[in-house]
């Protein structure tokens, strides 16, 4: 590796806790992302779930509670994250709405974030996007706080981090 190739690595290592560091390798990672978003969407209901892959097949969605557990996934890149998706009701037609989603450690330092806005295409009113990723520190037993707010509906969860 040449060492321009390093020193690009090496700072964007450097910024691994800044926001903008984030926001590069979040960047086109949100299933269905758009950048056309109707912050004034009409939701009836907002609800989390642990989208993470158990033996090759994405889960059904189910509604995150709090003291739920969320798995701690280990990426092909040996990063440790969580991958979580979104639901949404009330929807007449696909939408962009904008969403921020933080996962928060027990002290409320953020230890991931996603803000990409994303369409949703709902069915019977429902609609429910891909998981999603968000690296991050994540330890075994500890709770997390997992914030989202879609549109101008915030769910919250406190949830407890798991291995698989």
């Amino acid at each position: 590796m040449n060492r321009s190739m390093l020193m690009v690595f090496a700072l964007a290592l450097s910024a691994c806790g800044e926001e903008g560091f984030y926001a590069l390798i979040n960047a086109g990672t949100a299933p269905n992302q758009c950048s056309n978003a109707n912050s004034r969407a009409a939701l009836s209901g907002v609800e989390l779930s642990d989208s993470a892959m158990v033996m090759g097949t994405t889960p059904p969605f189910t509604a995150l509670t709090d003291g739920a557990s969320v798995r701690i996934v280990r990426g092909f890149q040996g990063a440790d994250m969580f991958v979580l998706s979104i639901r949404v009701s009330g929807l007449a037609t696909a939408t962009c709405i904008p969403q921020r989603t933080d996962v928060l450690d027990a002290s409320g330092n953020r230890i991931s974030f996603n803000a990409q806005p994303i369409l949703f295409d709902p069915v019977a009113g429902v609609a429910t996007n891909g998981g999603m990723y968000f690296p991050g520190m994540y330890y075994p037993g500890s709770t997390v706080t997992i914030r989202t707010t879609v549109g101008s509906v915030t769910v919250t969860r406190n949830v407890r981090a798991v291995t698989s």
